[in-house]
């Protein structure tokens, strides 16, 4: 498994604008062509935005038509805090009920 630190890929601790989900969501695109399964390190970061979750893990879950437990087989989050990964569970739910919705 590859692990990716977030503040050092994205050379920002503060994860505030879409633009940096969408750098992040270009990365995970790479890094998923050559291995199964990521971790992604959130040491270091202060900020953190729905819109950057919405614009990162929400679009790679939609694109790839992933249910939850295939993001959380693929996508290993740590050192993320409590708050702001009950905000990725909502993205997250958000991205489920728009893909039911759309079947």
């Amino acid at each position: 498994m590859r692990t990716i630190h977030i503040t050092d890929a994205l050379s920002n601790s503060c994860l505030l604008a879409s633009e940096l989900g969408n750098r992040l969501l270009e990365l995970l695109q790479k890094e998923l062509k050559d291995c199964e399964a990521i971790e992604l390190d959130f040491a270091g970061y202060k900020y953190l935005s729905k819109e950057f979750l919405k614009e990162s893990l929400g679009i790679l879950c939609s694109i790839n038509g992933w249910e939850t437990k295939t993001f959380e087989e693929k996508i290993h989050v740590i050192n993320m805090d409590d708050d702001d990964r009950e905000e990725l569970e909502v993205v997250l739910n958000d991205v489920q009920m728009n893909m039911k919705l759309k079947d």
